[in-house]
């Protein structure tokens, strides 16, 4: 018995009387020398050269004609294992039976073992019989369901010294599936700390990574940070992420996705999920603090802003507004109308969002009656003219207007002037001189008038504008003269 690579020497002694002649050496009764050399070499054995040797030598006397021996040379060999498939890719998820095979060329047969190449363990399996000249050839038996990611299964073989080994790969990824991906969540504040979830299954479980997508053409790979933190739950088939960013500034006003990986052979990527920015809410414009009379219609204004868009209602003294008010909104701006019933009623503008609620509290005052009444202020006419004034008088609510009258107490004329704000002005050639007038003021709001005030003057004289005219005189018997002109 020799190994492949061996040199092997045979060597054959013919002795006897008569004297053998040269001999000569068969292989498989096969000539192969004929040099009558009793030494055959063979270098370099082969396993081909497993064979019967013969070397054989001739009498030429009766009664012998030839005289032969045999050897039988057995040249032991192993060549390298070899697996098939060697790599393949199944998915756990749909179990199925998987065979390996693993082929040696030896001779004699060699014993063929499977080792589990992640763990080292041992894998029982029966050898396929199989002829005596081989080669050996062992299976691998494999339920799909039973693997979880990257396998390596080892089939080895020994013969003397000499080593044949050779590695089956089976990748037993299922695709990724997300279970939940990211949600777009509510807008949030500067500041505050927004959480998105991504949950994806496989075999073996998925690497998940997060993205910012501020660029779509280039989105940045999150990593933990001050204002980032990335919690990662790992089991057999499934793993779950949640990203936790505390908002900073604009640029974590963005859009969010999360990517499933395993292993480079499946993945998946989530929708998109934007995060918002949010603002709290605020009342822009207040309404404003009326003073209306009893049963005067009444309007309140409230302008607010936010983001979301703030929900605005009112309160009136703490209650929903009854029949006797109605409430307009349009987007931003809202108005309450309604009727004065009662004094000192609160009015209340409230805007809500998700962040805060704005409010806004203004007073209904009743009045009960009309201003008081003006103060005429002295006057100094002239001849013809003259300039009127008075004093506004208090009133809770906008005066409308005032009510004004000039007569001539001597002749009860009602005269002619122009209203200048708080005075009125008489024209030239309006007034006569030397002559006596009533002036008479009131004011007037939506409670009704004032009492009057009331001022007598006298206009100023004024000399004659030419000198008399048509003079006539007479005289009489008893020496008087009379004397007459216009």
């Amino acid at each position: 018995t020799v190994y492949v690579g061996d040199q092997v020497m045979l060597e054959c002694v013919a002795i006897g009387n008569p004297v053998p002649g040269p001999i000569r050496w068969l292989r498989n009764n096969t000539n192969i020398s004929t040099n009558g050399n009793g030494t055959l070499t063979l270098p370099n054995i082969q396993p081909d050269d497993t064979a019967i040797y013969q070397c054989v030598t001739e009498i030429n006397e009766y009664p012998f004609t030839s005289i032969a021996a045999y050897t039988y040379l057995l040249v032991q060999f192993i060549e390298d294992a070899v697996v098939s498939p060697e790599t393949q890719l199944v998915n756990p998820f749909v179990p199925t039976f998987i065979i390996i095979t693993c082929t040696v060329p030896s001779h004699p047969l060699v014993e063929i073992t499977w080792v589990d190449g992640i763990s080292g363990n041992t894998i029982d399996v029966n050898q396929l019989a199989v002829g005596f000249r081989g080669p050996s050839i062992s299976q691998l038996n494999l339920n799909t369901g039973d693997l979880n990611g990257k396998h390596l299964f080892n089939c080895t073989a020994e013969l003397s010294q000499y080593v044949s080994t050779a590695t089956a790969i089976v990748n037993a990824y299922s695709p990724v599936n997300l279970t939940i991906e990211p949600d777009t969540t509510d807008p949030v504040l500067v500041g505050f700390t927004v959480s998105f979830l991504c949950e994806a299954e496989s075999i073996p479980p998925p690497t998940i990574t997060w993205f910012r997508i501020s660029d779509p053409g280039n989105p940045v790979q999150l990593v933990e940070d001050t204002n980032i933190t990335i919690t990662n739950t790992i089991s057999s088939t499934m793993t779950s992420s949640n990203l936790s960013v505390t908002v900073g500034g604009t640029e974590d006003f963005t859009e969010y996705q999360c990517f499933a990986d395993n292993a480079g052979f499946f993945n998946q990527t989530s929708r998109i999920a934007n995060l918002t920015r949010g603002f709290k809410a605020v009342i822009t414009q207040d309404p404003r603090e009326a003073i209306a009379v009893i049963d005067e219609d009444v309007m309140f204004n409230c302008s607010v802003s936010g983001f979301p868009q703030p929900m605005i209602n009112w309160t009136v003294d703490g209650n929903p507004p009854d029949s006797e008010f109605s409430v307009i909104t349009a987007d931003l701006d809202s108005t309450l109308m309604g009727v004065a019933r009662n004094n000192n009623t609160q009015i209340q503008c409230n805007a809500t969002n998700m962040f805060n609620t704005a409010q806004s509290i203004v007073v209904l005052i009743l009045i009960a009656g009309p201003p008081l009444a003006p103060s005429i202020l002295p006057i100094n006419p002239g001849p013809r003219e003259a300039l009127i004034q008075w004093n506004e008088p208090f009133s809770l609510i906008d005066i409308l207007d005032y009510n004004v009258a000039l007569v001539s107490m001597d002749t009860d004329a009602i005269m002619p002037f122009t209203v200048e704000g708080l005075s009125i002005r008489v024209n030239e050639t309006d007034l006569s001189p030397f002559t006596n007038y009533s002036v008479i003021v009131s004011a007037r709001n939506r409670a009704g008038v004032s009492d009057n005030d009331t001022m007598e003057f006298q206009t100023d004289q004024a000399a004659p504008t030419a000198s008399p005219t048509d003079i006539l005189t007479s005289a009489t018997l008893l020496g008087q003269i009379f004397v007459s002109w216009s």
